[in-house]
């Protein structure tokens, strides 16, 4: 029988060798997930909506009854996708509820050992936004500081090829930050953005000071948290 674990039993304990399985839909996993997880998904994002149709409008027990009809033709495949993954598995679903539970239930009778996320990825952004809350930069700062086009993010794309603790908030907002920054990319929400922010600070976490390019409030459509820019606003270099 598969075992649940906590969110401060994964994030704080240092193995590496541990796989995230998203097991919500696409468009779910692609609005937000954990930072380093891949998607297997129990539903498609039509078949989702079906059984969620069902579930609202006729009846729970006739969507479960869809529901396991729907995933029962498409487990060989699900089960190969997993056969393939070296290491422990930890699976989850939004609310650690009937996917993940499923997923978890028939990946154990195949014999494939894993451990569901209690409270699913729910828990892990309210995770995100407590740590968010309590957001505090000890290092010191450099920030690039000048015009558009001046060639700031060249200057700490090669900073950090040479192994600097650069802070590439343009990247982790997957924006560039003027007006037309959007064009050519795929632009974050805010619930990627805080995921990938705090990975990012818990990776520079022992450096005595970190490289990061000047940013306003906003960037694009996701905002800076205020701690960063209070830090941001002690320390310049203009250019």
């Amino acid at each position: 029988m598969f075992k649940d674990m906590k969110i401060d039993e994964l994030l704080q304990n240092d193995k590496k060798d541990w796989t995230l399985v998203d097991v919500r839909s696409p468009s779910e996993f692609e609005d937000m997930t954990m930072p380093g997880s891949i998607n297997i998904p129990v539903f498609d994002d039509e078949e989702r909506a079906e059984v969620g149709t069902l579930y609202k409008q006729v009846n729970p027990e006739i969507a479960k009854d869809r529901g396991l009809e729907i995933f029962s033709a498409k487990l060989p495949g699900f089960i190969k996708r997993f056969k393939q993954i070296d290491g422990e598995i930890v699976v989850f679903c939004w609310r650690g509820g009937m996917r993940s539970k499923t997923a978890a239930t028939m990946l154990d009778l195949m014999g494939i050992k894993v451990l569901r996320l209690q409270g699913g990825v729910r828990t892990y952004r309210q995770w995100v936004l407590e740590k968010m809350a309590e957001l505090h930069i000890d290092a010191d700062a450099y920030v690039l500081n000048g015009g558009t086009g001046i060639g700031k993010t060249t200057i700490l794309k090669r900073l950090q090829e040479k192994g600097k603790p650069v802070l590439d908030l343009e990247g982790l907002a997957g924006h560039r930050g003027s007006v037309f920054g959007h064009i050519g990319t795929n632009p974050n929400n805010q619930k990627k953005f805080d995921s990938l922010l705090l990975q990012e600070f818990s990776r520079l976490k022992s450096s005595p000071f970190i490289l990061f390019e000047a940013e306003s409030k906003r960037i694009g459509k996701v905002t800076v948290p205020d701690t960063l820019l209070k830090k941001k606003s002690r320390e310049l270099i203009f250019l």
